[in-house]
């Protein structure tokens, strides 16, 4: 489910979240009408989602998957609807603010009352059911915290001017992302066809841990690459030196 949802979640994005950072002058007329785009867009991916359950579920000759997947597309309306308060924070460098919502969201009272609430329905029998209640109340979290840090108007019919302005920007890496999500999650999707739910689930666990090392080292730095390099988007040479440097560091560190 989750890697199906990945896919979804690739629409309800479409390259924004990096455009915002990479447009240095967007106003905030601008920002509110790619808001209400955003919503709009989760609201009908999410409803796709749902009615393509029944699909996904039949593919997989899995019916609980079916329920998983309804109740999981509470999650790409939030996901879509914190793209543009999400981005403001890396545009804007808030690293820090990022790390203590992270840290509020998955350590303190909102990941304890989840937690607590997994256990409890897990206890209860609620089998995989229980796994889906922390994503879904982080996700809820997660908006909260954001739109409060950086409240948007929300026009009903959002003008397309702001779109078009990003959009030269945000096709590219929306087609960069639809190729990267293939060819990452192709094996999973026909182990999961072909070789059943149980035998994914052990490959998916194996491959996270063989993953593990350079995980931790490249999501300590990349998510802070495109908003420093975007400084550096009238400066090509400096921006070739820049990445340069990063790439020879993430080299040594990682082909070992």
């Amino acid at each position: 489910a989750t890697v199906i949802i990945a896919f979804f979640n690739l629409f309800t994005d479409m390259g924004v979240s990096p455009a915002i950072v990479q447009h240095k002058t967007l106003t905030r007329e601008e920002l509110s009408d790619i808001f209400s785009f955003t919503v709009w867009t989760g609201i009908g991916i999410s409803a796709l989602f749902f009615a393509a359950s029944w699909l996904i579920a039949g593919y997989y000759n899995s019916d609980i998957l079916r329920t998983l997947c309804q109740l999981l597309s509470v999650n790409l309306f939030f996901a879509s609807a914190t793209i543009v308060p999400g981005a403001l924070f890396y545009r804007n460098k808030e690293f820090k603010f990022i790390a203590v919502r992270s840290f509020v969201i998955q350590i303190s009272a909102g990941a304890a009352a989840s937690g607590a609430a997994a256990i409890i329905a897990a206890q209860s029998g609620a089998g995989l059911y229980a796994l889906i209640i922390s994503p879904i109340l982080s996700s809820m979290l997660i908006f909260g915290i954001s739109i409060k840090r950086y409240p948007q108007h929300f026009p009903l019919i959002p003008r397309l001017g702001a779109i078009r302005k990003i959009f030269s920007y945000s096709a590219y890496q929306f087609l960069f992302n639809v190729i990267n999500y293939f060819s990452r999650n192709l094996d999973k999707l026909l182990i999961g066809k072909y070789m059943g739910m149980s035998d994914l689930g052990y490959y998916e666990k194996s491959y996270r841990l063989m993953m593990l090392p350079l995980q931790n080292i490249t999501q300590v730095i990349t998510p802070v690459m495109h908003p420093i390099f975007s400084d550096f988007q009238d400066d090509k040479r400096k921006l070739a030196t820049s990445y340069e440097r990063i790439l020879r560091f993430l080299a040594f560190i990682g082909l070992p």
